[in-house]
């Protein structure tokens, strides 16, 4: 199977195993259809060129489990931040879980400790800032004990 950059269409690269394993498109590519032409993948040359170097760094029997973190690390942490996160959109395409793990632990490992934790514990707020506060909470006037009915009707009539 080759895959084909959409920017330069001159270009395409054959893959393997260690990538069609690890993307669902490719896969049911080879499972369902009888395509003979390249796929075409909206990435360039260089785009392409390491989407399948991180692939073909594991071995076609290799599972999503297998991961070599020092190794994906270190060629993620080559590239420039801009370069990392476009190759991070435009291979979400493929729907690669090994580079979407790879992509994962390299942006943890750059997370310090508190960060991390903050995470972990509130990752809903952490993510998109929005806090989640409980019923009693989150009503206006609602003291501890009361019903928010309560708290709704005048002093005199509690």
């Amino acid at each position: 199977m080759f895959l084909r950059s959409k920017t330069n269409p001159e270009f395409q690269i054959e893959v393997g195993p260690s990538v069609i394993n690890c993307c669902s498109i490719l896969q049911n590519v080879t499972e369902h259809t009888d395509n003979s032409d390249a796929v075409e993948v909206n990435m360039t040359q260089k785009q392409l060129e390491k989407f399948v170097e991180l692939h073909n760094h594991f071995p076609p029997t290799a599972t999503i489990m297998d991961k070599d973190k020092e190794w994906t690390n270190a060629f993620f942490n080559e590239m420039p931040e801009n370069e990392f996160k476009e190759l991070c959109w435009k291979a979400d395409f493929l729907d690669s879980q090994r580079f979407l793990e790879a992509a994962g632990d390299f942006v943890l490992s750059l997370m310090d400790e508190k960060e991390r934790k903050a995470m972990e514990e509130h990752p809903l707020e952490f993510f998109t800032g929005v806090s989640i506060q409980k019923d009693d909470a989150a009503t206006p006037g609602v003291e501890d004990g009361e019903t928010p009915a309560a708290a709704d009707q005048p002093a005199s009539q509690q």
